[in-house]
């Protein structure tokens, strides 16, 4: 017969070859012969566990300690399953004791880490993380562990150095290199994070999860040969995955197959009902193709998942923004930062939302703005101390920050000044994050001094770029819209930040300089409402560069059909309710006339039947027509549609009334107390259309109305209108390139000689 040890031993060999009921059974064996040896009270503790059975293996385990109560195993195996049972302070209490026998053993010390962090006790589970690394350092799951507190205290740059760390000491350590890549893409490092996705796959090259990851990254940076590699190798694995169907969905949706898209999504979200983040690429691909009510219903379906509920809740904003219903939209922003208080994402767009909106004041916005700095910027300001130097035999060194350097307004307005200061005392650094590159981004690359590409750079590495490049002044070009770096800005990377023509207000940022406006955007008397110190340019503060495609200025065609249209070119968010009641109006003081909408998202259901409501036009009626361009050239063809443009407010057209006065139509606005409803009062004021801006909102009616009575005087407007353009300081380039490099001049040699937050953390 075997002994009580070589039973035992065989015991143990069965059970971790997964052979359980036969282990149990040698363990039942023993403890007949002898119901008090503590190994096998022990080890049958651990069969219970495996099988659920927890108040039996807390039985057991109590049995061994009772016989060896000296055993630092026993009291920490105890603990597991007390934690598993639920009982958590007897848990912590038993894994204390454990440690209390014998502090060198790890195991212990990562468990009772584990119990604290259930217990919400994140500074002792980090002690105990620690020092369990500290005596096995090789241990995976405690690394993996102390990371995900830090990343959930919002410490990553801790964790990702825990995580390097772990490298250097664990065997196959593929789930690291994911866990790191994962910390990379919330900090917007996405060359690292694709650098380690590739070496997680270098462990594990079938992993397909991890396969898509890395495909989705690359085609956030347009790679799409090698975005497909990996994708097309995911798919060969498993065609019917779900993250393979999503990816190819995304992907379809990035080069404008938005059908395509929407039909991998779907058949993602009929094979897996419960996998939320399909619905979230769903309603992307919706929203991309214009289709808002129907991304709204996908991005509703997300919400019930409560791992992606904040996320989901900021996509649905986004798209009630789109159908107009800002009251929604900024509830559920807000409902997204409750529950994810760090989402500084969110809260940038819900600033965004706030500018659409009627009832929000410029003291309303400054303090959100302000709210926005201190919850995320305000504790990442650092310390920097600039090697200033004087303007003595050098040029100007300038550097500018945007993804928008394309076919966006911000290139449109931008481009010529950049070309125009080719000639000027000054080096132009471009920090760009364009993903793609179109004519635009051509002619501003060829005229930067230096390009450098930031997509894929952290924002701590693009700061680290620009304080090397020892950049004099720089420019924010986006504010709190998409692809936005102020955190850039919030560490401070040169002496002087300016934001400029990306937004349309204050950035809130205590390290956000100066605000470039001009008299029209930010007049004398409103400088309160903005936490950056205002300089003007004394026109306007952008140049217009007309496309050279653009179709000729057309007859009148309220002359030629005998019914005068009306027409706006605008995203559906701008036009609120106040807007559709004066547009009424005008209709019907102006009998016969029409009103033309051209944005994508007006062929949205819903959308139109918001404006026919509140036209008063019953469905079918063709008093409104709707209308989504596919392609940019579209825009202008559709003002050869429209005799007058009417404008929205409180949200204003920048660039849409640039285009339609050099169409030829003139443009109706009311501006209000804020920057984002005075685009289209600057552009008109420059031009001298002074008959097309309004003092109220009655007087907006009774201008509209006039320019619609006398057809030949608007016919003349129109002819004329290209011309008027042409010589205001909308196209003066060579003058408006002199007034800025003397106004930044001016202000650098300012703060050089006050050193005005140079070496700066806080701003103001």
């Amino acid at each position: 017969m075997p002994t009580i040890r070589e039973t035992l031993e065989l015991a143990i060999d069965l059970q971790n070859r997964g052979q359980v009921p036969q282990a149990a059974a040698c363990y039942e064996a023993i403890l007949r012969v002898d119901p008090s040896q503590p190994d096998a009270l022990h080890l049958m503790g651990l069969v219970a566990s495996q099988g659920k059975r927890f108040r039996q293996a807390e039985h057991y385990i109590r049995r061994a300690i009772s016989v060896a109560p000296d055993c630092a195993l026993f009291y920490g195996n105890l603990g597991v399953v007390l934690r598993q049972s639920g009982k958590l302070e007897e848990a912590i209490e038993a894994y204390r004791t454990s440690i209390e026998i014998d502090s060198t053993l790890a195991d212990p010390h990562y468990n009772l880490g584990r119990a604290y962090k259930l217990k919400g006790d994140f500074v002792s589970a980090e002690s105990s993380f620690r020092t369990s690394l500290a005596l096995e350092p090789h241990n995976q799951s405690a690394v993996l562990s102390l990371m995900g507190l830090l990343v959930a205290e919002d410490r990553l740059s801790e964790a990702i150095e825990v995580g390097q760390s772990g490298l250097e000491h664990c065997p196959n350590p593929f789930r690291l290199h994911v866990q790191l890549a994962l910390i990379f893409q919330k900090l917007n490092c996405i060359d690292d994070a694709i650098d380690q996705y590739k070496r997680a796959l270098s462990l594990e090259p079938q992993h397909v999860h991890t396969l898509c990851r890395l495909a989705t990254l690359l085609l956030a940076k347009n790679l799409l040969t090698e975005c497909d590699y990996y994708l097309n190798r995911a798919h060969a694995l498993e065609p019917t995955n779900q993250y393979v169907l999503c990816t190819l969905g995304q992907r379809q949706s990035a080069i404008g197959q938005s059908q395509s898209a929407i039909d991998y999504l779907r058949t993602a979200q009929a094979l897996y009902p419960n996998f939320g983040a399909v619905s979230i690429y769903l309603g992307e691909a919706h929203s991309k193709a214009g289709r808002f009510t129907e991304a709204l219903a996908s991005f509703d379906h997300a919400c019930q998942s409560e791992s992606i509920r904040a996320e989901a809740l900021a996509h649905k904003a986004a798209a009630l923004m789109n159908l107009g219903r800002l009251d929604e939209a900024e509830q559920n922003y807000r409902q997204a930062i409750e529950l994810r208080p760090g989402f500084h994402q969110a809260h940038t767009n819900l600033l965004l939302c706030r500018h659409y909106c009627p009832q929000a004041s410029a003291s309303d916005l400054l303090g959100e703005h302000i709210d926005w700095n201190d919850r995320y910027a305000r504790g990442i300001a650092e310390r920097f101390d600039f090697d200033v130097q004087p303007l003595v035999n050098r040029p100007l060194r300038l550097g500018f920050v945007s993804a928008d350097l394309g076919q966006h307004p911000v290139g449109y307005f931008l481009v010529r000044v950049l070309e125009e200061l080719q000639s000027a005392d000054v080096e132009s650094y471009i920090y760009s994050d364009r993903v793609r590159d179109d004519r635009i981004t051509t002619r501003c690359r060829a005229v930067a001094t230096c390009w450098r590409d930031g997509v894929g750079l952290g924002d701590q590495a693009l700061t680290d770029r620009i304080r090397q490049d020892q950049i004099d002044i720089l420019f924010d070009l986006a504010g709190h819209t998409a692809g936005n770096r102020l955190m850039v800005f919030a560490r401070r990377a040169a002496p002087v930040q300016i934001t400029w023509a990306g937004y349309v207000g204050t950035t809130g940022l205590g390290n956000m300089d100066y605000l470039l406006a001009d008299p029209y955007h930010v007049p004398s008397g409103t400088e309160s409402d903005y936490r950056e110190e205002i300089l003007r340019l004394p026109q306007s503060y952008v140049l217009y560069d007309p496309p050279t495609d653009a179709p000729p200025v057309n007859e009148l065609p309220a002359l030629k059909h005998g019914v005068l249209t009306f027409g706006a070119a605008c995203n559906p968010a701008k036009v609120n309710s106040q807007v559709l009641a004066l547009w009424r109006q005008v209709l019907d003081h102006v009998p016969g006339s029409r009103l033309s909408l051209c944005y994508s998202g007006w062929l949205d259901q819903s959308n139109q039947l918001r404006v026919r409501e509140a036209l008063g036009l019953e469905a079918g009626a063709d008093r409104v027509i709707f209308y989504s361009p596919a392609h940019t050239g579209d825009v202008l063809q559709w003002y050869q549609s429209i005799d007058i443009a009417l404008d929205t407010f409180p949200y204003s057209g920048g660039l849409t009334t640039c285009e339609a006065m050099w169409m030829g139509v003139p443009t109706v606005t009311c501006p209000g107390d804020r920057f984002a409803s005075r685009h289209a009062y600057a552009h008109l004021s420059n031009v001298g259309l002074t008959n097309g801006i309004a003092r109220s909102q009655a007087e907006y009616v009774q201008k509209a109305v006039a320019l619609a009575s006398d057809l030949p005087q608007l016919q003349q407007l129109r002819q004329s209108l290209r011309a008027k353009l042409s010589s205001s300081p909308l196209f003066q380039g060579q003058e408006f390139a002199q007034n800025f490099v003397e106004l930044m001049r001016r202000v650098y040699e300012r703060h050089l000689v006050g050193q005005r937050h140079i070496g700066s953390a806080a701003g103001r």
